[in-house]
């Protein structure tokens, strides 16, 4: 995109859709970003492979009693020795884009403390250059959670102040080992450049969006405190509305069947809802430039392990083989701009067609 700014926000708004409402592709504007999304650690697996460091998450997750189902990020989607299938997985699916994050360890296996590691630039350079050739532009996450653990034991974790990213975006200038090592190679900011340009501007803003829920103010009204917010009692939360239900339908679990997980009707449920929502918010002047699904594949989700799927493909950890949902059916209908008339969960025909 060069220097175009692109505002990535993901829009979130309360209430009901009216029964004949529908949401069509021609509602965005051409140059929409509809992509999916992954991140390192969640999907790569090959944690020991391409000279890759150890991250806290390696280590993390080897620990006992960190994860629900005991399982690890080892192997995860083997994304590392698929990213070709998977990126055929994209194309075929019609998005335009793609969000992925760059493990800080296969690039700088031991942070600071070490060299810069050409097997792992090697491998995102080739994933890249696969993605442009099918037409899909790469967004790239930074840093997603997982951190070289050499980094994380010397410095206690990424809350550090001695583990710096972004620091023209949010402290006004490069870090000192950038300047003491480039030198001349990087720009010098005046005062009143630092100020302006640089710590209050961003070229863009990608929001996550995990769920929802209420907040109280525990200072000056009464409530009690079940869930702090970030530790501050100050603040509680809660998921549920004043009258004890759940304010949307609950993340899938391990519970349900492979046959549950690939009819995932309720997925497309929410991305319908949520795209009518947003071009609801386009309309009224919010600059909104893309749209991310979370996620490409059923991954390992954090402390959950394998037991939540958020996947538009079902993977089989076992065999590790990705089967598309009812989801991809609808997301690539909709990405054709072959999708007419309302999306309605209990409209058998549309039931029909997508379960074919």
């Amino acid at each position: 995109m060069g220097a175009e700014l692109v505002w990535l926000a993901l829009v979130l708004a309360h209430g009901l859709l009216p029964c004949a409402s529908s949401v069509v592709r021609g509602d965005f504007p051409p140059n929409f970003l509809f992509g999916t999304s992954t991140s390192a650690y969640q999907v790569e697996g090959a944690y020991l492979e391409g000279n890759k460091g150890l991250s806290n998450w390696d280590v993390f997750t080897h620990k006992t009693g960190t994860i629900q189902d005991g399982s690890n990020g080892d192997v995860a989607d083997d994304h590392y020795h698929r990213y070709m299938e998977d990126i055929e997985l994209m194309h075929s699916l019609g998005v335009n884009s793609y969000r992925f994050s760059i493990s800080w360890t296969r690039i700088l296996p031991r942070g600071r403390f070490g060299n810069v590691n050409p097997d792992g630039v090697a491998f995102y350079n080739a994933l890249i250059d696969a993605l442009l050739q099918k037409g899909i532009e790469p967004f790239v996450t930074i840093c997603h959670y997982d951190i070289p653990q050499e980094l994380a034991t010397r410095y206690g974790g990424w809350l550090s102040t001695e583990i710096q990213f972004l620091d023209p975006l949010t402290r006004g200038d490069y870090p000192s080992e950038m300047r003491r090592i480039l030198g001349p190679k990087l720009p010098k900011f005046t005062s009143k450049q630092k100020e302006k340009l640089l710590a209050t501007k961003l070229d863009f803003i990608g929001l996550n969006h995990y769920s929802t829920a209420y907040l109280m103010d525990c200072i000056f009204s009464p409530c009690e405190i079940v869930d702090p917010v970030d530790g501050d009692a100050r603040v509680a939360s809660s998921a549920v509305r004043d009258d004890g239900l759940p304010i949307g339908e609950p993340a899938s679990n391990s519970n349900m069947t492979a046959m549950d997980f690939i009819n995932d009707t309720p997925r497309i449920d929410y991305i319908h809802d949520y795209l009518t929502f947003l071009t609801s918010a386009i309309r009224k002047g919010a600059d909104v430039r893309g749209y991310f699904v979370w996620s490409l594949l059923d991954d390992f989700e954090w402390t959950s392990g394998y037991t939540l799927r958020f996947g538009l493909y079902h993977v089989d950890f076992q065999t590790l083989k990705r089967t598309p949902k009812l989801s991809v059916k609808w997301y690539r209908d909709f990405l054709k701009g072959s999708l007419l008339g309302a999306w309605s969960r209990d409209n058998d025909s549309q039931l029909q067609k997508y379960s074919a």
